[in-house]
Order: structure tokens, then C-alpha cells, then sequence
């Protein structure tokens, strides 16, 4: 066998964290070593994000028979992978059996190799729904910002309410706040209580009668239709 490096997406490189400006895309496309290259893969973990008001990183579960189970709808399976020739580490999205089946097919040159997960989970910032619009209809809000939208693309958005996913919105997007606040008022708005509504570059979300602890996380970003 052959010792051999072949490409991962990897999330994290000794404390260095890879986050996308629009975290729908992260971590980074490298290559790892394999077992002959010094590749030690060192368990199974998820990957679940930090995401309270921003996104900032990740901490790692391991994996056991009692853990198979997500522990939040943003949370990935990743593995930990040491190195004997140098001091790197990493971790990898995919499990240890990915590695296990990708780098022997890698030493021993097949042709056509099995390759490694490349799926990302969308990340989206949360943040608690606790603070009223006002002192007279004490109503509850979250605001969310929305970028400049550019030549030929569209908003896009998606979310989670209280630890689970909300419904697709249009795969083909929106073209400016006003219209993508009317879709999630549409589609999220019995779900989350409330309605949204634009303001430039902010959505605003008012809910009719929350209670004071619901958790939403929304990520809104920009993408060519097209692409």
C-alpha cells in the first residue's frame, strides 16, 4: 500500500474554525493523510454550533452508543483526525468509517475512489425571544439583518424555531426584503407566532403572544438564482 492524501472538508485545523461570510458554506476543501501517510483517526463526534447572536464556532460531542441522536437540529457528525509525522490535527466532517473506507481505497489506487462527505448543515445565529417591542403591547421581537443585494442575485433564507427546522422558502429566492418578509410571514409566521416585516436592510419579527423564551434562528443571504 501506498501512502497517500486525499481531499476532505475539513472544519477546524489546530484551533483555527473555517466559517463562510453566509454560513451556508464552511470549513474548507484539503486533503488529509491517510493511514500509511500518517492518518491516526481519533473518534466520532458532532459538531454542534455556537450560535448564540452569531455563529462563532463549534463544540465537539463525542459520539456513544447514547448520543446517535443530533443534540440540535445545526449539529453535524465530524471526526478527529491526528497526525504521527507532524503535529497537526483536525476535524473532518464525516465519521470514521468515511475515513476508513476513502483512505484504503486511496492506498491502494483504486480507480474510481470512494470520496468523502461534502454536505454541509446551513448554520443560522439564534437569539432569544425576551425582549418586548414596546411598554404598551409588550410584544415580542427578534430583528435579522439581510445583505446588499447584488447584480443578478436573490435573498434567500432559512431557520429554526425552537430546535426545529422551519419550511423551505422558494428555491429560486426573493428579490429584496419586502418580498422575502411577506414569503416568511407566509410560510413561518403561524409556526413562529408573528409576523415580519422589512425595513431596509433589517426583517423584523413581532410575535402576537409569545412566551418570552422561544429561541429562533434565522440566516438570510444572497446567492445568483443561476448558479
Amino acid at each position: 500500500m501506498a501512502a497517500a492524501y486525499f481531499p476532505a472538508t475539513i472544519i477546524e485545523t489546530n484551533n483555527s474554525r473555517f466559517l463562510g461570510v453566509d454560513l451556508t458554506d464552511y470549513g474548507y476543501d484539503g486533503i488529509i493523510p491517510s493511514v500509511t501517510a500518517g492518518g491516526r483517526p481519533d473518534g466520532d463526534y458532532w459538531a454542534v454550533p455556537i450560535t448564540e447572536g452569531v455563529v462563532s464556532g463549534f463544540n465537539y460531542v463525542p459520539v456513544t452508543p447514547s448520543t446517535l441522536t443530533a443534540p440540535t437540529p445545526q449539529s453535524f457528525r465530524v471526526f478527529r483526525l491526528i497526525t504521527t509525522n507532524t503535529s497537526d490535527w483536525y476535524y473532518v466532517l464525516g465519521t470514521v468509517d468515511d475515513y476508513n473506507t476513502v483512505q484504503a481505497d486511496w492506498e491502494c489506487c483504486v480507480g474510481s475512489p470512494a470520496v468523502m462527505p461534502i454536505e454541509l448543515t446551513p448554520l443560522a445565529p439564534s437569539q432569544l425571544m425576551c425582549a418586548w417591542n414596546n411598554n404598551t403591547d409588550k410584544d415580542y421581537f427578534a430583528v435579522f439583518a439581510a445583505p446588499n443585494v447584488q447584480v443578478l442575485n436573490n435573498l434567500y433564507a432559512y431557520g429554526y424555531y425552537n430546535g426545529a427546522a422551519l419550511p423551505d422558502l422558494s428555491a429560486s429566492g426573493y428579490g429584496d426584503t419586502t418580498v422575502l418578509a411577506a414569503a416568511m410571514t407566509s410560510v413561518w409566521g403561524a409556526t413562529v407566532g408573528g409576523t415580519f416585516v422589512a425595513n431596509g436592510n433589517t426583517i423584523t419579527l413581532t410575535q402576537s403572544a409569545g412566551s418570552g423564551d422561544d429561541d429562533i434562528a434565522i440566516n438570510i443571504y444572497q446567492m445568483n438564482p443561476s448558479s
